[in-house]
């Protein structure tokens, strides 16, 4: 019988937790991390969307899931592949987070600037203007801070 160092043996617990820590439910998906106080980041499956968590806005592990969503109104504005839900639902956090959603910009039809995108939030059956979003061109995205999950997606703005 082979005995394991105890190194080895922490090891595998952590390698265990990681594990754990994302992608913990059966859909393909749907991506879940567990974030502590001291911050961090949790991304949706495909990367085009993130929720960066700083320091102290939430008071213990917490997971937070990501899972794309078709649109779910009739708002033509709203780009198709850039709707997210971020969960979970009623929580408040205790410094604002950032969410990031990436966009193609081949996707954007010819009289939509890059420069009228915003983030919106679904309130209800519509979507309403984040107020504060910031396209990033470079690296093709817009963010907002917020204080709770949501709904979110990208739009062009009323022109």
């Amino acid at each position: 019988m082979s005995m394991r160092s105890p190194a080895t043996i922490a090891a595998m617990m952590i390698m265990a937790t990681l594990v754990g820590c994302e992608g913990v439910d059966n859909d393909p998906v749907r991506r879940e991390t567990v974030i502590g106080p001291a911050g961090g980041v949790a991304e949706s499956f495909d990367r085009n969307a993130r929720l960066e968590v700083p320091e102290g806005a939430v008071d213990g592990p917490t997971r937070i899931a990501i899972t794309p969503v078709d649109d779910l109104t009739d708002d033509e504005a709203v780009f198709p592949g850039t709707a997210y839900l971020f969960e979970p639902a009623g929580l408040d956090f205790g410094a604002p987070v950032t969410v990031t959603i990436e966009y193609d910009v081949n996707a954007l039809p010819d009289d939509v600037a890059e420069t009228d995108l915003q983030m919106v939030r679904l309130v209800g059956d519509d979507w309403e203007a984040v107020p504060g979003s910031v396209v990033d061109a470079v690296n093709r995205s817009v963010s907002a801070h917020l204080t709770s999950p949501g709904t979110f997606a990208i739009r062009a703005c009323d022109v």
